[in-house]
């Protein structure tokens, strides 16, 4: 009791305004309490000379009570010491009477000996805290608060900071989680001011329409106008009714916006640096005049069409003409465009074609003018950038007069420039995106307690937060630096490719993580995490599919495409992998890229489809590409069976190997991915006259299931499809039936089984089929191996009939 009251009476922390005599002088004095950096610069520096004898610093008001309490700590180290002094010889006491009861076999004296020693032993603990809490606490106390005002008074009499002292230990900075690095510092004053009014804007106006625009897929007009109304679209243009701010104001702009979403950073981008940009840079004096004041007021939009439903990555490659037509002194589009941001709204199109001389060149279409032949429908059930609105653009001989030829660019020079200075807002938006979704985890965790104290408290937690911190720090100046060499314009295209990479792609890993420390709560839209993921997903996300020209490799390269995946296909065939890229293109609007490629060259064409796919995030690979024999035959009767063998090997065993080596290190390093790799039943019933294409799908049955075993803990789900006969080409089965389906239904009924199970013949009647060579095997192996022989046999009676007809 004792003890307690004393501690009461003498509180360890100190209170919170007794410094009687600093309250005497106000305009000389700061209070300890006072955390405004401005003040605390100024009265930082004291001189110990007249207490000490010798000059010393220190750093911050709290530094005073630290010395205290290193005092009281010292204190109390030393009670500590003795209480066990004097507690030893009392212990000693109590334990002889103890064993000397014990001796006697007095047991009823141990009870009584035991609480003999544990009363001592807390009177004398509760009398030497005691003198700690009334003694030396108030001591070192007093002795930290004269410190202190000796400390302040010193350099309020002094009258400033001595500039001989050593500056190090004399400035007192504060450090901003929330900024770093300072960038604010690196600001200009008119930097500061549009980014505020617009963060205000964006905070008040746009932040309550964003959930229902997400959930609705659905973009409002009049926040154009608006956006105009704040001389954000166009703001780098100096003429013509723009803003003529700094590249870096633009990117705090950008960073701003998509603080809310991504998808009206995506409408200011195109506005401003894809349509605008172009005719401020490429148009004619009429063409600015004419279309810039209104771009830059809103009240027109306009879309940039480059990417094709056949050539996304190649624009090289496009297929837009444009063909001159001399009489009419008019231009006739014909061609697509796919995935075009504003499109379905647009006024003013900027579309890149080929010329009949084989140059690509920019065109103007004014849809009120020259809408003729074009159409924009909308693409729907987008999953990311619901809240800007995407279409294609279709024309079919749409003319246009040839004054709406952007005349001063030829070539990809043109759109890539365009691009260049968009991606440079994307690198600066990507990171708002990142502090967005750092601050709501941030919020979540510190409120959200599990097991009795915040999740924040968790290291692991506070390890991740310092990434991501670090990883937006550096991300912003690396912008901020950009952004100044553009302003001096000392930049290069590769200096914007390396930060929109970089920027984009540690704000998409910086989304995943926050989404995660949410729990099941970071898959709710109120939240806002997962939208800004699903943004952030838009960059480029690729599916490989080996075989990809016939049958199975191309049913699963459809649908996949059905569901708007971007397709690589590789096959041998040049004229095939065209054809079904641009079917598959042309039909589900996806990105498809083509790869020549033999697998029976097992040593030579690896490296080069590793290099091609470089850059490209594979998120699923279909290893279907596999040779078979020509038709059932015995071991050493197949004619060319050296070469057969060692294609079927170089097919079956290390294409699958090969192709798992290529695209696994990117699906590790995301944490996730789908591998499905064909086998067949082959590999598990016996399969004589077979014998070399068996052991290969056998090889690729066991490959799939140990390499799942390795790889399921990094995110990535390997499966193994062992169908059947099917209706294709390699079995050369024409029509198909219930037992041999064809190609759509057998891998509509497989890829239901995609992350369910690792093994599967991936349809019904083919797993009754297993079932049932399995029990018979079981009853009778040698009844089960004389029909299966028997059954190759007339099979190879058969097609040998064929080949002599």
């Amino acid at each position: 009791m004792l003890f307690k009251k004393l501690a009461s009476i003498f509180p360890r922390n100190p209170p919170t305004n007794s410094h009687p005599d600093m309250s005497k002088e106000p305009s000389d004095v700061i209070e300890l309490e006072d955390r405004d950096p401005n003040k605390l610069s100024q009265h930082l520096q004291v001189s110990w000379e007249d207490v000490i004898g010798e000059p010393h610093t220190i750093r911050s008001p709290e530094c005073a009570w630290t010395v205290s309490n290193q005092c009281f700590k010292l204190s109390k180290n030393c009670c500590y010491v003795c209480l066990s002094v004097v507690c030893a010889p009392i212990t000693a006491f109590c334990l002889g009477i103890t064993f000397a009861c014990l001796s006697f076999e007095h047991i009823w004296c141990l009870t009584p000996a035991l609480r003999v020693w544990k009363i001592s032993c807390a009177a004398t603990r509760n009398f030497l805290m005691a003198f700690v809490h009334a003694v030396v606490i108030p001591c070192t106390s007093g002795c930290g608060y004269f410190w202190s005002e000796i400390r302040v008074k010193t350099h309020a009499i002094s009258g400033g900071v001595d500039e001989k002292k050593d500056d190090v230990l004399s400035t007192f900075v504060l450090f901003n989680w929330e900024d770093p690095l300072n960038l604010e510092s690196q600001l200009t004053q008119d930097e500061k001011i549009v980014r505020d009014s617009f963060r205000a804007y964006c905070q008040e106006k746009l932040q309550p329409r964003i959930i229902q625009a997400n959930r609705n897929e659905t973009f409002d007009r009049e926040i154009m106008v608006e956006f105009g109304a704040l001389g954000v679209l166009g703001c780098t243009i100096k003429e013509y009714g723009c803003a003529g701010i700094s590249n870096v104001g633009y990117g705090l702009l950008t960073r701003e916006v998509e603080k809310i979403d991504s998808s009206y950073r995506s409408a200011i981008s195109v506005q401003s640096s894809l349509v605008m940009g172009a005719i401020y840079y490429f148009g004619t004096k009429e063409q600015k005049e004419e279309y810039l004041p209104k771009l830059a007021k809103g009240e027109l939009i306009g879309c940039f069409g480059l990417t094709e439903p056949n050539h996304g990555s190649d624009p090289g490659s496009m297929e837009t003409r444009a063909k001159f037509n001399s009489s009419t002194k008019t231009y006739t589009l014909n061609g697509s465009k796919t995935w075009i941001t504003n499109s379905p709204l647009a006024d003013i199109l900027v579309i890149w074609a080929k010329c009949d001389d084989n140059k690509i060149r920019g065109f103007l279409i004014n849809r009120k003018e020259n809408g003729k032949g074009l159409e924009t429908p909308k693409i729907q059930g987008k999953f990311s950038l619901r809240a800007s609105t995407t279409g294609m653009i279709l024309m079919d001989n749409v003319e246009i007069p040839e004054s709406n030829i952007l005349p001063n660019v030829e070539g990809l020079k043109g759109p890539f420039s365009c691009l260049n200075n968009a991606r440079y807002g994307i690198a600066w938006g990507a990171l708002g995106a990142a502090e967005t979704c750092l601050h709501i985890a941030r919020d979540y965790t510190v409120e959200r307690k599990q097991f009795g104290k915040p999740i924040a408290a968790n290291q692991l937690i506070q390890k991740k937060f310092a990434d991501m911190i670090s990883e937006i720090a550096l991300g912003l100046q690396g912008c901020l630096q950009v952004g100044r060499l553009m302003d001096k314009k000392q930049h290069t295209p590769e200096m914007i490719s390396l930060l929109k990479r970089n920027n984009a792609g540690k704000a998409l890993e910086i989304a995943r993580v926050t989404r995660d420390m949410l729990g099941g709560n970071g898959i709710h839209d109120e939240y806002h995490i997962i939208r800004h993921v699903m943004n952030l997903e838009s960059v480029n996300t690729y599916e490989v599919i080996t075989g990809a020209t016939d049958g199975i490799g191309k049913a699963y390269a459809e649908l996949l495409a059905k569901k708007g995946l971007n397709v690589v296909l590789i096959s041998r065939t040049r004229e095939k992998l065209d054809a079904v890229a641009k079917e598959i293109g042309g039909k589900y609007q996806v990105e498809t890229k083509i790869i020549e490629a033999n697998f029976t060259n097992a040593d030579r064409i690896y490296s080069d489809i590793d290099k091609q796919l470089t850059g490209l995030e594979i998120g699923v690979l279909i290893n279907n590409v596999g040779m078979s024999y020509p038709h059932p035959e015995y071991f050493l009767d197949l004619k060319n069976k050296d070469e057969i063998y060692s294609n079927i090997i170089n097919c079956n065993v290390h294409s699958v190997t090969n192709m798992c080596k290529i695209v696994l290190p990117g699906m590790t390093e995301r944490r996730r991915g789908v591998i499905v790799n064909l086998s067949s039943t082959a590999a598990q019933i016996p399969s004589p006259l077979l014998t070399v294409y068996a052991a290969t799908k056998a090889y690729v049955e066991k490959f799939s299931l140990d390499l799942s075993s390795e790889y399921s803990k990094f995110g990535i789900t390997i499966q193994c499809v062992l169908p059947g006969y099917v209706a294709t080409n390699m079995s050369k089965i024409r029509s198909s039936t219930w037992m041999a389906p064809s190609p759509i239904k057998y891998v509509k009924e497989a890829m239901k089984t995609i992350g369910v199970l690792e093994r599967t013949t991936g349809y019904f009647p083919h797993t009754l089929l297993v079932g049932v060579v399995h029990t018979l095997d079981a009853l009778s192996p040698r009844i089960s191996k004389w029909l299966i022989v028997r059954t190759m046999e007339n099979i190879r009676a058969r097609a040998l009939k064929r080949v002599k007809n």
